[in-house]
C-alpha cells in the first residue's frame, strides 16, 4: 500500500538526513550568536527555527550554552579554600617562629 503520508515531503529531509538548509543553519549559528550576521540572515535563521524542530533544538542549546558562559564569566572567583587559608596561616606562623628563634 502506497500511502501518501509515508512518502517524504518535498523540501523536508528524511530522518537522519539533514536538508541543505539545515546544514547551512548549523554553519551560520556562530555568526548569529556573535552578532556578525546581517539582519536578513538573522530573520531567515529565526524563520527556519520556527519550521524545523531539530534546528530549533540546536538553536536553543546554543542559546543556553552562551547564557551559561556569560553567567560564569560574571561570577567572581571563589577565592582560596579554607584549607589554603589554614596552610597559608600555618606557613606565616612557622616563618615568624623561625625568625624569633634566630
Amino acid at each position: 500500500m502506497n500511502r501518501r503520508e509515508d512518502k517524504p515531503r518535498p523540501g523536508k529531509a528524511q530522518v537522519g538526513e539533514p536538508s541543505p538548509q539545515c546544514e547551512e543553519f548549523a554553519i551560520l549559528l556562530a555568526e548569529y550568536w556573535e552578532g556578525d550576521a546581517a539582519a536578513s540572515l538573522r530573520a531567515e535563521i529565526e524563520r527556519h527555527t520556527r519550521r524545523c524542530p531539530e534546528c530549533a533544538e540546536v538553536f536553543e542549546s546554543y542559546r543556553q550554552t552562551i547564557r551559561a558562559c556569560r553567567m560564569a564569566r560574571d561570577v567572581p572567583d571563589a577565592g582560596p579554600s579554607h584549607k589554603q587559608l589554614w596552610d597559608d596561616l600555618f606557613r606565616q606562623i612557622q616563618a615568624l617562629q623561625d625568625y624569633l628563634d634566630k
